[in-house]
């Protein structure tokens, strides 16, 4: 046995010493694989508590891990750091196995306690760590979801949940507890998670990510994510053409998309859209709030064409405030129909002023929208209603016009990450969430109620029956006017292998098995 095991290092001993003589040159290590991510601006926080705009959650989503992840097509839930549970028959017990030897960027193992520490701190004030401001974005969402978060050993804890709602833990990213009660409020612009990713550098102009090399999935192929801001459409565009960004959301507009299609060199990826644009009504002020009024306005609008000449194929037509990609759809619901005699009918119940004059606020800045919001207007200038419109630099100045009550009606949009019908249908229509998401202010207590027994049931047709009841009831009171749902683009290099995304438009894997070839 000695002679055996000595052999094979004799013979490495000849060969080194042959390549030695030889001039044989040692190995080179490989080039750095860096991907350029564009966002359109920089990112408000980092900590995911905080934040809550695409272009924090973008970041995110490379540094962190939740408990569970949603599956590629959206439908089930899969493992993340929890890799089992066991969920009740009423769906509100809900006991986890976390995963072994998982480790935070600093170096502290992954526990229950980080994992109750992570949860807690966004809901209860009495939790040491809770921090009133920056507000907590799913304050309000952890407080009506979790009852309790019990542990039970350092890898196995238990939730109890007030309705089965286990799908929203994908929404909640783990994070070290060591490094938050060491950084304090400065954890937004210093997280620390246990992602493929982990913070490097922080500018005005970009950020950069670097490969976590104890990553419990995997090391990822590409060693660096470089997240530049652009947020000139045409810029983001000529950057792509030219090679110097691998991957964007961003591009939004119909004639660039048309544009990039054309190239050989980049690749765009449609994402069925969960989302609703919508023209929303003050429903609780006149004209408004008056039904008749609303119906007229529907009815004046030609939803088809506009989706048709203004999408250019990436809008498809809303019967409702559902897409057809999202779980509840129900193709049997489906608001009043273009029809400018019946809306001139509707004017004429409501004792329309023709001398009056409406403004529609709407984001100038998006092609898409001011274009709608001209398509609106002169639809509306069909059936005597005159429309001046209040343009806006940005959306984040709509939605405070739109708070502010400036105006008589808007155009928004509601995104979301994964197809679960409450998370559009109780922000934009149950009245507790007037005022803040219900921009409209509608109010309808059978939908209120229904909404609240959707809550508590699990999925099935029951379930269905519900929701499918709440868009009836919806678009027979029009408090907005569903406009479209719009397919989302993921634009990348054609040198970038393997990605695949969400529905969510997030990387399924989180950017582990991607790889760049030259």
């Amino acid at each position: 046995m000695l002679t055996v095991s000595r052999r094979p290092a004799l013979l490495l001993i000849f060969w080194l010493a042959g390549a030695a003589l030889f001039g044989a040159a040692p190995a080179t290590p490989a080039a750095e694989k860096t991907l350029v991510y564009a966002l359109s601006g920089i990112p408000e926080s980092l900590d995911s508590a905080k934040a809550a705009t695409e272009r924090s959650i973008r970041v995110t989503w490379l540094l962190c891990d939740a408990l569970i992840t949603i599956s590629k097509d959206g439908r089930h839930i899969e493992p993340g750091l929890a890799e089992s549970w066991t969920v009740s028959r009423d769906g509100l017990n809900v006991r986890m196995k976390l995963r072994a030897g998982v480790l935070f960027h600093d170096g502290s193992p992954l526990d229950a306690n980080a994992v109750k520490t992570s949860f807690e701190r966004q809901f209860d004030p009495g939790h040491p760590l809770y921090t009133p401001t920056p507000k907590n974005t799913k304050e309000k969402l952890l407080s009506e979801l979790v009852d309790e978060v019990a542990v039970h050993d350092p890898l196995t804890m238990s939730f109890r949940l007030k309705y089965p709602g286990l799908h929203y833990f994908s929404q909640i990213d783990v994070v070290s507890a060591t490094a938050l009660a060491r950084v304090g409020k400065d954890f937004g612009r210093k997280p620390v998670c246990s992602g493929p990713f982990k913070l490097a550098t922080w500018t005005n102009e970009q950020l950069v990510l670097v490969a976590n090399d104890r990553y419990w999935a995997g090391r990822p192929r590409i060693d660096r994510v470089v997240f530049r801001v652009v947020n000139e459409p045409k810029a983001l565009v000529d950057e792509l053409l030219a090679g110097r960004i691998d991957l964007t959301h961003d591009v939004r507009s119909p004639a660039f998309i048309e544009r990039l299609r054309e190239s050989p060199s980049v690749k765009l990826v449609p994402v069925p859209g969960l989302n609703v644009l919508y023209l929303g009504f003050y429903t609780e002020r006149p004209p408004f709030d008056d039904r008749l009024v609303r119906r007229a306005a529907a009815q004046a609008i030609n939803v088809p064409r506009m989706a048709l000449f203004l999408g250019r194929g990436t809008a498809v037509p809303a019967k409702g405030p559902l897409s057809p990609a999202m779980k509840g759809y129900d193709s049997e619901v489906s608001q009043a129909p273009h029809d400018p005699a019946a809306a001139h009918e509707f004017l004429t119940r409501a004792r329309w002023d023709p001398k009056r004059s409406l403004r529609l606020v709407h984001n100038s800045a998006l092609a898409m929208d001011a274009e709608t919001a001209g398509a609106i207007q002169a639809d509306l200038r069909r059936v005597g209603v005159t429309v001046e419109l209040v343009g806006k630099p940005s959306q984040g100045e709509v939605a405070t016009a739109v708070r502010a009550r400036e105006g008589d009606m808007f155009l928004n949009g509601w995104h979301l990450r994964a197809p679960y019908p409450e998370r559009l249908l109780v922000p934009l229509f149950h009245s507790r969430s007037g005022g803040t998401t219900n921009l409209t202010r509608y109010t309808n207590p059978a939908v209120d109620k229904l909404l609240d027994d959707a809550l508590r049931l699990p999925d099935g047709p029951e379930l269905n029956r519900i929701y499918s009841r709440v868009q009836h009831l919806v678009v027979n009171d029009a408090p907005m006017v569903f406009l479209y749902h719009l397919t989302r683009i993921v634009v990348h290099s054609a040198r970038l292998r393997g990605l695949e995304m969400t529905v969510g438009m997030d990387p399924h894997d989180r950017l582990v098995g991607v790889d760049l070839v030259e």
